[in-house]
């Protein structure tokens, strides 16, 4: 029987216990840049998909304030291994509402006979990231 990671996906509150624990520990540990950390709390959710959209990673971005310090990234399941897989540091280049509201129009022009069904933030070669469309027939 094959082990698959939608079947150990972990709950809301254990991801932010992890995403917790995972910058009290990088404080803790004097990790340098992010002792800043220590005066942060974490924001609002980005989960991160696997291509066939079992949730995979799960970013919390660290606060202080209105300054982004920045983010930390933990596993959606207990199979991926480490709970704490990266820290980034500062504000992100790049977001995925962006570039959803950028790409939508595209793909609508180049899909004219389907319909956009849902649109997901998607690990399709770690580390990179990308929007994918959900299209109807």
């Amino acid at each position: 029987m094959a082990i698959l990671a939608k079947d150990y996906l972990l709950d809301k509150e254990q991801l932010v216990q992890h995403a917790s624990l995972g910058v009290a520990r990088a404080v803790a540990e004097r990790i340098p840049i992010l002792e800043d950390w220590s005066a942060g709390a974490l924001g609002g959710s980005t989960k991160i998909y696997d291509l066939d959209g079992t949730a995979l990673f799960v970013d919390y971005p660290v606060r202080s304030g209105r300054t982004t310090l920045g983010t930390v990234r933990v596993s959606a399941s207990g199979v991926l291994g480490s709970p704490v897989i990266a820290y980034e540091i500062g504000p992100r280049n790049w977001s995925y509402s962006k570039a959803k509201s950028a790409l939508e129009p595209k793909v609508k022009r180049q899909y004219r006979s389907r319909r956009i069904l849902r649109s997901r933030l998607v690990c399709y070669s770690y580390p990179k990231t990308g929007v994918m469309f959900e299209m109807a027939d």
